[in-house]
């Protein structure tokens, strides 16, 4: 393999957007020779540039940790007791690399010792990890999820990039906390969703047991089960629902599931997961009442075909674009 395509599929398999192929790429190279494995660290201290790497870093150790992390379809990884699972779709389905990315260490402030920081990216398909007290946490596709080896000593701190389900160990004397840039959400022992996208204004959260509070600059707010809260970051204003959490939480089922919505709400559903757009011209279509759930491992045309069998409708396809009509289409 040339130098230019590794060099390809390590920035994929660095950024989340690792194919199935390309891990299977990706681990052919490493094995083959111990200088690709010093490659592959030094494209990852690149990647990660913002950290300081301790002059006493062991790349033989640190190497072990990483190649432990570069999960592929039929094996799990352990690690200090913190392992990690990769979630699989449909057999149909190609398995992409869901964990990712690499461990570094850097001396703390104090030069009191190293401190380890864990990032897990989830890829395409959903990933699941448990942290070193027993949390489970489920992450959505192109989701991240970071902490340090300082997790659980003095307070259980993690770091939320995209959406991911918590099921949080209860733990009188250490609360567990969700960072989202200048927001947190504050827990002893629940279960919860949340989904933090920086570039988006919009914050959510959805409880399902147990209880959480929301803290922002200025405000603080407890939910109960069953609600569903929503903060906009821009405007600093934030709204309380009562939903079915379970249709919130689907997606780490492997679900796409809704209840009694729109079908112009659903195909936004839609457009959000499969990263297309889909523009509905008639107005009595958009505003139909749909409920169902499906297969997230399902493409796209897959879920639209069995759709218009009951709406009763015709679409195609311009390039990444659907088009969706009552009228007959022409070729």
């Amino acid at each position: 393999m040339i130098k230019q395509e590794i060099e390809q599929i390590i920035i994929r398999h660095l950024s989340g957007e690792a194919t199935g192929e390309d891990t299977v790429h990706l681990s052919e190279w490493l094995a083959s020779d111990d200088a690709n494995k010093a490659s592959f660290l030094r494209y990852s201290a690149y990647w990660n540039a913002k950290v300081a790497i301790s002059p006493e870093w062991d790349k033989a150790a640190a190497w072990d940790k990483l190649a432990a992390r570069i999960a592929v379809p039929n094996r799990s990884a352990a690690l200090g007791g913190w392992r990690v699972r990769l979630a699989y779709v449909s057999a149909a389905a190609v398995i992409a690399l869901v964990v990712a990315l690499s461990v570094f260490m850097w001396m703390n402030k104090n030069g009191a010792g190293a401190v380890e920081h864990y990032s897990f990216l989830s890829g395409k398909s959903v990933a699941n990890v448990t942290l070193p007290d027993g949390t489970e946490v489920s992450l959505n596709r192109n989701s991240r999820l970071t902490y340090s080896s300082e997790y659980g000593k003095k307070s259980r701190e993690v770091a939320l990039n995209g959406e991911a389900y918590f099921r949080v160990v209860k733990d009188a004397a250490n609360e567990f906390t969700v960072n989202m840039g200048e927001n947190k959400i504050v827990v002893l022992g629940t279960s919860f969703d949340v989904n933090y996208i920086p570039e988006e204004n919009i914050l959510t959260a959805t409880l399902i047991e147990g209880s959480i509070r929301f803290k922002t600059q200025d405000q603080e707010v407890i939910l109960k089960p069953n609600q569903h809260l929503a903060y906009n970051n821009r405007e600093r204003q934030l709204s309380i629902s009562v939903v079915e959490s379970e249709i919130i939480s689907a997606w780490k089922d492997n679900l796409i599931k809704y209840k009694s919505i729109a079908f112009a709400e659903f195909t936004c559903m839609l457009e959000k997961q499969y990263g297309a757009e889909i523009i509905i011209n008639d107005p009595d279509l958009k505003n139909s009442r749909v409920s169902g759930a499906f297969d997230a491992s399902l493409t796209i045309e897959e879920i639209l075909d069995i759709m218009k069998a009951t709406l009763d409708y015709e679409y195609k396809k311009e390039n990444n674009k659907y088009v969706i009509t009552k009228e007959p289409l022409n070729p």
